[in-house]
């Protein structure tokens, strides 16, 4: 058998780089069924070609399929132990089949790679909030407004966590902290309203509720 030549190995290369792009480009457009066969099809060519893997682990992961988006995932985190974002990948798909623990394992490998991750740091909190690790997930709070001061579902998650402690007067003050910068965050809304009712302050709780309500009326149904 011939060995391949370098222009050889480089056609197949240019081939698989346009068909990633149409396959993004499919994605995209929402045909995901016509995306996922072009994503096995360079990963039928080339099984450890990264951004196809990322490709089709998103794309099932969005469509709900969790067990799926995992194995793929994990195959771009054996590709790639390197990779912060396949780890990310995998620790999501894992949360999604309620599988806390070993999600936790692969934020914590993700943020080992690059601890400047704010989402990560999140993801890693509501997880261990999952399991009862409060302080942890406090810390992990911390550590994502640490690094994006202006991330109005930490300072919400941390005012959640900071109440199943009964910090209240803490949790009060990270709650209008997430509404003030993000003033349509109905969770951080409605959280703001029931300390506000507990503080026995039911106009500025009714408020509240009364704007959550609202843009909960607004979405598409």
């Amino acid at each position: 058998m011939t060995a391949p030549t370098a222009l050889n190995l480089d056609d197949q290369r240019t081939r698989i780089g346009r068909a990633f792009a149409i396959a993004r480009s499919l994605q995209q457009a929402g045909k995901w069924r016509q995306a996922e066969q072009l994503y096995l099809r360079i990963l039928s060519i080339e099984p450890k070609h990264l951004a196809a893997l990322f490709g089709l682990g998103t794309l099932r992961a969005q469509h709900g399929e969790s067990n799926a988006a995992a194995r793929v995932f994990a195959a771009a985190a054996r590709a790639a132990p390197q990779s912060a974002p396949a780890q990310v990948g995998v620790g999501v798909a894992l949360a999604r089949l309620n599988r806390p623990a070993e999600a936790i394992a692969c934020y914590e490998t993700a943020l080992a790679l690059d601890p400047r991750q704010p989402d990560v740091h999140l993801n890693a909190g509501t997880a261990l909030e999952t399991l009862g690790r409060v302080g942890e997930a406090i810390s992990h709070y911390q550590k994502a407004l640490a690094l994006r001061p202006d991330y109005a579902e930490a300072y919400n998650n941390l005012g959640n966590a900071l109440y199943s402690l009964g910090r209240c007067d803490e949790a009060l003050r990270q709650f209008e902290r997430a509404v003030a910068i993000n003033p349509a965050l109905v969770s951080a809304l409605h959280n703001l309203g029931i300390l506000l009712a507990l503080r026995k302050r039911p106009q500025d709780a009714m408020a509240r509720f009364t704007q959550a309500v609202a843009l909960i009326c607004r979405r598409p149904s």
